[in-house]
């Protein structure tokens, strides 16, 4: 099974520890979504998991084998990650940028064989990309841009993704757009997907289990429901919440209660 397992992990920077002994396991199939408050590490612990900052302890595991020892075209051949901003400076097209998927598998000189070919269209297709294909990236909103790195996380063909903020700077429409996309390709091909949110109504309504930080660490793990509460959304952001029901899908619906706050957080 192609299941994430983090044990122990602490991450941060040589001067400073943002998180500490983090144990989590995200399986396949499932969307996993990282909350906390600004400054709890989410950032940080995507740029962990995704090699860019080494552990300062602790470990973490694709499937059953060490992080540390996949080689680095191992590496991005398993793991796709979406990070929160990237830049588009570079007029390519869409087909263009979703064929960059493929460099893991074919280096980035040798021309695209049949099955990349086909493995691309798939994603173009599942992406909703096909009447853009031709358009240049940089003339894109955020919405369709978003989109293609999405695209070219699937044409990667990696087992996990890592999404940092992946509805950062989109209206409401294309916020759901994004996440019924990330669920469906999720559930379908049982990736393994952990994602960062900001909106907690977002992760209760598309999470399948949510990871909330807080005090430098995990300080709940589970389905929305049972992590969602007031009192452990009130110890993570220092705002005291109503939860509600959805009156559609049952899920936690969580409404701040204006004016008031602990003092915990600005």
């Amino acid at each position: 099974m192609s299941s994430l397992r983090i044990e122990n992990l602490s991450c941060g920077y040589p001067s400073r520890t943002v998180l500490k002994h983090v144990t989590l396991t995200a399986e396949p199939g499932k969307m996993t979504v990282l909350l906390g408050a600004n400054g709890a590490g989410k950032t940080t612990f995507f740029r962990t998991l995704s090699g860019q900052l080494p552990p300062l302890a602790g470990s973490f595991r694709l499937a059953d084998r060490e992080f540390g020892s996949y080689s680095l075209q191992d590496r991005v051949r398993e793991l796709a990650v979406m990070p929160q901003s990237e830049s588009r400076d570079w007029p390519l097209t869409v087909e263009e940028a979703v064929n960059l998927g493929r460099a893991p598998h074919r280096g980035w000189l040798f021309p695209l064989t049949e099955e990349d070919h086909r493995v691309v269209e798939e994603a173009i297709v599942r992406t909703c990309l096909e009447e853009l294909r031709e358009r240049p990236i940089t003339e894109l909103s955020g919405g369709e841009w978003r989109r293609v790195i999405l695209a070219r996380a699937l044409a990667q063909e990696a087992r996990y993704l890592l999404l940092d903020e992946p509805t950062a700077g989109l209206d409401l429409k294309y916020q759901h757009e994004v996440l019924h996309l990330i669920q469906s390709i999720t559930h379908d091909r049982k990736l393994t997907t952990v994602l960062s949110l900001h909106d907690l109504n977002l992760a209760a309504l598309f999470g399948d289990e949510i990871a909330l930080l807080g005090d430098e660490s995990l300080i709940a793990v589970g389905p929305p429901a049972d992590v969602l509460t007031e009192d452990l959304i009130q110890h993570a952001f220092g705002i005291p919440v109503s939860i509600l029901k959805h009156p559609v899908y049952g899920t936690p619906l969580i409404a701040p209660l204006s004016g008031q706050h602990t003092g915990d957080h600005p």
